[in-house]
C-alpha cells in the first residue's frame, strides 16, 4: 500500500513493507485511545490512536522515502491537518506540512450525508504554499468483515483538484471507532488501485 494522501506532501515525505497479518480479537471503541494497528493484505501497517482532543493520529510504518515512518494528525482520518516524518523528534517541526481548510467545519462521514467541498491550503516548511480544492462524498453504509470481526463502515470518495491534475482516494470510515483508513487510489497518471484491509487489532505492549 503506498502512502495515503492526495494532499500535497513535502518532497522529504513518502511503500509499506510486506508481512503477514494475524487473526485478532475484535476491537472496541475504548481501545482506540490506547492505539490500534491496521494491517493491510499486502503487508502494509498503520498505527492509529484517538487523541484526547478528538483528532486522529496515524503512523504509517515504513512509508517514507528511505523506509522511515510518516506521522499524520487528522480529523476523522480523512481531513489531514499536518504531516511529518515520524522519527524526527525535536526536528519534526522543520519537516511538517500544515493543512488549512479555510475555517470550514469538517463534517463527520455518515450514511446519507452530503459530503464536504472546499479549499485546502498546504504550507510547507520552506515557505511554499499550495492551494487545491477537495471534495469528499459520503457514500452508502456497508458491513466490513476483518479477521472474523464485523464493523459498520461508511465509504468516502475524495477528489483533490490542483493546477495541472487531480487525485482520487477512497476511504472506509468506521463510525464506532471514529477513524477512517485509505482503501483505494486513482488519478490520471496512475492505475486505479485498491488496498484491502486484513485486520484491525489493539497495539500490544
Amino acid at each position: 500500500m503506498p502512502a495515503r494522501f492526495g494532499l500535497p506532501l513535502a518532497a522529504c515525505l513518502w511503500s509499506l513493507a510486506p508481512g503477514p497479518a494475524a487473526a485478532v480479537d475484535c476491537v472496541t471503541a475504548d481501545q482506540v485511545r490506547s492505539g490500534l494497528r491496521v494491517d493491510y493484505q499486502d503487508g502494509g501497517r498503520v498505527l492509529v490512536r484517538l487523541m484526547p482532543n478528538g483528532l486522529v493520529e496515524l503512523r504509517e510504518i515504513g512509508s517514507a522515502e528511505g523506509g522511515g515512518d510518516l506521522h499524520f494528525v487528522s480529523r476523522f482520518g480523512i481531513y489531514d491537518l499536518e504531516a511529518s516524518l515520524a522519527d524526527d523528534g525535536e526536528a519534526a517541526a522543520d519537516h511538517r506540512v500544515i493543512y488549512d481548510y479555510g475555517g470550514l467545519p469538517l463534517l463527520e462521514p455518515m450514511v446519507g450525508g452530503t459530503g464536504w467541498v472546499g479549499p485546502v491550503t498546504a504550507s510547507f516548511p520552506d515557505g511554499e504554499v499550495e492551494t487545491q480544492t477537495a471534495a469528499y462524498v459520503f457514500g452508502a453504509g456497508e458491513t466490513v468483515t476483518l479477521a472474523g470481526c464485523s464493523y459498520d463502515a461508511v465509504a468516502v470518495e475524495a477528489t483533490f483538484l490542483r493546477e495541472g491534475g487531480w487525485e482520487g482516494q477512497r476511504f472506509l470510515f468506521f463510525p464506532a471507532l471514529e477513524f477512517a483508513v485509505l482503501v483505494g487510489r486513482s488519478g490520471p497518471d496512475r492505475d486505479k488501485a485498491a488496498f484491502g484491509i486484513a485486520a484491525i487489532s489493539p497495539v500490544k505492549g
